[in-house]
């Protein structure tokens, strides 16, 4: 049996990104027909905050629990190798938490690190799934449907 979750960004954060553009050209008014150093610093700026939008609108979480091991992706880090695959006979505790991504990982939207909970995939919810490895490693990711994952971590985990 595969279960996947798929969670996705903050869609409106990619409004507020677009905010200072508007804010930036309506003080600014760069003229398009004299190219100068206001006009490039205009559209290198521009070009930076489409790209961060773009970031924003494409990132999601994706977890998948198959029969052997469960993964977590989360694009676009997932390109720089924020990828796990972690056996459930590896994990040594699991729990189900609902913690407050700002105070526990600093803030949402990334890969990040936690004292208590270890490296976090944040991406939006209040819901976790913790995990300590018998290696001392703990992750934590945030999950869509607690009560779905508990039941498959209770079989899974148990059963290693």
């Amino acid at each position: 049996m595969i279960y996947q979750e798929k969670i996705k960004g903050f869609k409106w954060f990619a409004l507020v990104l677009l905010a200072p553009l508007i804010l930036i050209y309506q003080t600014t008014k760069p003229d398009f027909k004299h190219l100068n150093s206001d006009f490039y610093q205009f559209i290198g700026f521009s070009l930076f905050l489409v790209f961060l939008m773009l970031i924003v609108l494409f990132q999601y979480l994706k977890i998948t629990f198959n029969p052997d091991f469960l993964q977590v992706s989360y694009v676009p880090y997932t390109l720089l190798g924020a990828s796990k695959k972690i056996k459930y006979s590896d994990i040594k505790h699991w729990e189900i938490l609902n913690i407050d991504p700002i105070y526990s990982f600093g803030g949402v939207g990334g890969v990040r690190k936690s004292k208590i909970y270890g490296e976090g995939y944040v991406i939006s919810t209040d819901e976790f799934l913790f995990l300590e490895l018998k290696s001392g490693e703990k992750i934590s990711f945030n999950i869509k449907n607690p009560s779905k994952v508990a039941e498959i971590m209770r079989q899974k985990a148990t059963l290693s």
